[in-house]
């Protein structure tokens, strides 16, 4: 579980340190403050907002994980959602999986609630109009700054070894696979071959980047609407907002597919009379439901990181409110928007807990033929492929965060001023 969600805390909190203002750890160290006290008392309460939506997004991943204990976690280790997958399989212990959904929600409300209150009794930003951008600092303690190097180098061995394994392994026969014995004549290029000289093994790459990006995106939007909504309009009963677009945390993503498939599987008058299970559009449906609450309270963080005064400074010019949202207050969320974007792409490239049950038969995704290859009665070739399918992943993913989060957007808006400079001088 710690492996799986650093990935957030690298993110979003790589973005809130971006947005603070140098200025105030210089005013910090002018008044003779420590470094443990310019991080307590400066630092770490402009990263509140951040830091308590990270907490919520990993306790909740945690609290609903199925996949990761039943199969590292092994037949003794029980949590909550295998449980109510498998009690909502009787018609006997159904009222059982009921049961520990109420207690599934209500711990999750609860934790909303409280840290919620939280956030709200005290959020800071830098009100100054020159933000200075923030620059290393030097641990000074020698002993200190050894145990740093240290404990960063051997998270980078932990993290970088299974990557490394499965990089290996994709290039190796089945007899090595099975055995784990890699020898020099080990390696081969056919698994590799098989997947870019058919068409069908292409095919859910696509389906799965469309699906994602398409779902990824709508989130987003939505969820910008939304909290601009709920933040600037003065009637409390709009705070409701919040909770419907929290709700689809309280249920596990199997749930929520068994419930999409009930209410669209007949004809129904909302959706002009027409059955939606089946069909293409029902996964996408399934994949906004289910990222809407994750991209609503990260995005509702980055809000908070707006200037009340840039705003105002542009309605006094005369800006409409659309106007104002677009070149103002977008460019300011951004950074978070685009890490939201990112993270849900890449959550539900190879998501196969909702995608069992929504996806069309002529339409696999990558997680169903990623499933089928790592099945016990699934073929040798299959098994190989699994790994392949893998690191084509990764490829995926990486190339999403460094367009993201590394340097391919600043070397996108850099070949568009050349393009734009060059058409000034021609004419």
């Amino acid at each position: 579980m710690t492996f799986s969600c650093t990935q957030n805390h690298m993110m979003f909190l790589k973005n809130a340190i971006h947005g603070l203002d140098y200025h105030t750890v210089e005013a910090a160290k002018n008044m003779g403050a420590s470094g443990a006290a310019i991080f307590f008392k400066v630092v770490l309460p402009v990263l509140k907002p951040t830091f308590f939506a990270i907490t919520i997004l990993t306790f909740l991943t945690g609290l609903g994980a199925m996949s990761a204990p039943l199969i590292v976690g092994g037949e003794n280790f029980q949590t909550i959602n295998p449980m109510i997958i498998t009690f909502s399989k009787s018609n006997y212990s159904r009222d059982v999986a009921a049961f520990l959904a109420i207690i599934l929600g209500v711990a999750t409300i609860i934790l909303l609630s409280v840290f919620s209150r939280v956030e709200k009794n005290g959020n800071y930003i830098s009100v100054s109009k020159t933000k200075a951008k923030l620059t290393k600092q030097k641990i000074n303690n020698p002993f200190l700054n050894a145990l740093a190097h240290f404990v960063a180098w051997l998270m980078f061995v932990i993290y970088m070894l299974p990557i490394v394994l499965i990089v290996i392994y994709s290039f190796c026969d089945y007899n090595t696979i099975m055995t784990g014995e890699i020898t020099a004549s080990s390696f081969t290029l056919e698994n590799y071959g098989k997947l870019f000289t058919s068409v069908e093994a292409v095919k859910p790459y696509l389906v799965s980047i469309a699906y994602s990006l398409a779902a990824a995106l709508l989130a987003a939007v939505i969820s910008i609407i939304c909290v601009r909504f709920v933040q600037k309009s003065k009637n409390k009963l709009n705070k409701l907002f919040e909770y419907g677009a929290l709700i689809p945390w309280l249920l596990p993503s199997t749930l929520i597919a068994l419930g999409l498939t009930m209410a669209y599987g007949d004809r129904n008058p909302l959706i002009f009379n027409k059955v939606l299970v089946g069909t293409t559009v029902i996964l996408l449906i399934g994949y906004v439901v289910i990222k809407l609450p994750f991209s609503y309270r990260m995005i509702r963080s980055a809000f908070f990181a707006v200037d009340d005064d840039l705003e105002d400074a542009a309605k006094c010019m005369g800006a409409g409110t659309f106007y104002t949202m677009r070149k103002v207050i977008i460019p300011v969320i951004l950074p978070a928007v685009l890490s939201v974007v990112i993270l849900n792409f890449n959550g539900l490239l190879a998501d196969y807990d909702l995608t069992a049950f929504l996806y069309h038969p002529l339409f696999q995704p990558l997680g169903i033929v990623v499933k089928a290859a790592s099945d016990e009665n699934a073929s040798i070739d299959a098994k190989c492929m699994s790994f392949v399918y893998t690191v084509v992943l990764m490829i995926l993913s990486s190339i999403a965060l460094y367009f993201g989060q590394g340097n391919g957007m600043e070397a996108i808006r850099k070949w568009r001023h050349k393009r734009m400079a060059k058409k000034v001088l021609k004419k």
